[in-house]
């Protein structure tokens, strides 16, 4: 679990340091919302459900996580929250980067929706 963290540290910083896109699913969110300084809580009914993004991502998304930000890092701006106001997804005002709590590549089939996010993010072709 330490080495885990050490080179997710390691990659947030490589990213910063040569301006590229970063995408952090689920844990990587986590890693990313906590190097910034926010703080993580346990969360209930976040396992195996879905739920209803509100803000500027809207949508139905799956969940599996056990941990929520409590509050967005200073550097980031929320994208979405779910009905229980947690933060579900965060963009960096410093880098391209964005952050979900949620598990796009368990969607069968892929969503067009997630993959036309992380083309733009990743600044590729928009085409499907």
């Amino acid at each position: 679990e330490l080495l885990r963290d050490e080179i997710e540290i390691g990659l947030i910083q490589w990213a910063a340091k040569c301006q590229k896109p970063l995408l952090g699913i689920c844990r990587g969110m986590q890693m990313l919302a906590s190097y910034y300084g926010a703080r993580l809580l346990p969360i209930k009914n976040h396992v195996r459900v879905e739920h209803q993004l509100h803000g500027l991502i809207s949508g139905k998304v799956n969940s599996y996580h056990d941990f929520t930000v409590k509050t967005c890092p200073d550097d980031f701006s929320v994208l979405a929250r779910c009905s229980d106001n947690s933060i579900e997804a965060i963009k960096s005002k410093l880098y391209p980067w964005e952050a979900w709590m949620w598990h796009p590549e368990r969607d069968v089939p892929y969503s067009d929706m997630w993959i036309q996010r992380a083309k733009t993010l990743f600044n590729l072709e928009a085409t499907l």
